[in-house]
């Protein structure tokens, strides 16, 4: 399974809002204040985006957040493929 570089605000939210209470800090990185040090990355399934993986470099140390489906079995290989 290969990751795509996201660039779509919309498509990421959809996606995040499936499980909205465990995602609302995602989609507040959303939000145009922070978007500017944000990376996002996913995994689709058939149909729809399925893992979202972040990477924050607003902070003097980067920060990697997964969000996935419950069941949903990538994140483990969305995490592996966007490794430098």
């Amino acid at each position: 399974m290969e990751h795509v570089r996201l660039h779509d605000k919309k498509q990421i939210e959809q996606c995040l809002r499936k499980d909205l209470f465990r995602n609302i800090y995602g989609i507040g990185d959303l939000d145009d204040f922070y978007w500017p040090y944000t990376a996002w990355y996913g995994l689709h399934s058939e149909k729809e985006l399925t893992t979202v993986a972040l990477v924050y470099s607003g902070t003097s140390l980067p920060i990697l957040v997964a969000f996935s489906l419950e069941g949903d079995e990538g994140v483990a290989a969305l995490v592996q493929s966007i490794q430098p």
